[in-house]
């Protein structure tokens, strides 16, 4: 078997055009994607441009004697939750084995943040054994989901956009349902990153009633991101999931919903099937320090 060519160590990269084509190549098949940038050529750089840090700043890439790319890292970060993400490292087949390592520490060094996290396609098994050989720790599997928004729209009168006031409701919600997740409930409320958040009340149109379940989501490249739907215990089985998913696809322009929910959540599961949601994939997150 022919060796591969020595590469360079990981390094910046100023080359954007080879940059985009490279990650491209790597993001349509599921099994060397991963999963928090899309998959079309098309619409990749406007995402990469929508991270919360320069994508070109964080790019590290190693390339081979005659300089084109043969791997690449980058990653985003949150100060607030104290989290990154780390986007890659993508590798051509015959160079994974000897670059991977180098270019997941090279995202890592550069984070500010004590948290780090990659997610990616159960199919995606180098992704799966690089972190397991790191010391990374795999989450709980999450099935992607699918529905158009015109058929989920459905306003309702209970429910209303989240007010500053509504911030401990919509926090004890959050962190109980959600706990050490990649925002924080101040963000969700302030709309920090293009968050939307709806609101539930138990007494609709009266000061006396209360937050019971809050759905916060935002636009993603024509679709609508479902990111948290959470629902107070006491008010379940009431129909109350459903009206906020009707709501938020209500208030959000988009052509489809999409979202994740934990493969072990058999209630969620069957909610969704039962709005006639479609599974499209299953995901896993990998989280260091585990």
């Amino acid at each position: 078997m022919t060796e591969p060519t020595p590469a360079s160590a990981p390094a910046a990269c100023s080359d954007r055009a080879a940059a985009l084509r490279f990650i491209a190549s790597m993001q349509t098949d599921p099994a060397t994607a991963t999963a928090y940038v899309g998959t079309l050529e098309e619409g990749l750089e406007t995402e990469l441009e929508d991270l919360d840090q320069d994508w070109m700043d964080t790019l590290r890439v190693c390339l081979d004697s005659d300089g084109s790319i043969t791997g690449a890292v980058l990653l985003e970060w949150d100060d607030e939750v104290g989290m990154s993400w780390i986007h890659g490292p993508w590798c051509t087949p015959d160079t994974w084995d000897r670059d991977a390592v180098d270019l997941l520490r090279a995202a890592v060094e550069q984070a500010p943040v004590g948290r780090h996290e990659i997610y990616a396609d159960l199919s995606n098994t180098r992704l799966a054994d690089l972190a397991a050989d790191q010391g990374w720790r795999g989450g709980t599997a999450h099935c992607v989901m699918r529905i158009s928004r015109e058929a989920a729209a459905q306003a309702d009168g209970s429910v209303r956009p989240v007010r500053p006031g509504d911030l401990d409701a919509v926090r004890a919600l959050h962190e109980a349902a959600f706990p050490g997740t990649y925002a924080t409930a101040r963000q969700l409320v302030d709309g920090d990153q293009g968050y939307r958040t709806l609101v539930a009340d138990s007494s609709p149109g009266s000061s006396d009633g209360k937050v019971i379940g809050f759905i916060t989501g935002q636009e993603d490249d024509g679709d609508v991101y479902l990111d948290f739907l959470a629902v107070d215990p006491a008010h379940r089985r009431q129909g109350v999931a459903r009206r906020l998913i009707g709501a938020l696809a209500a208030h959000l322009p988009g052509e489809d919903m999409t979202l994740t929910v934990a493969d072990t959540s058999e209630a969620a599961l069957a909610l969704y099937d039962a709005l006639g949601w479609e599974r499209t994939a299953t995901t896993r997150g990998y989280r260091w320090p585990a």
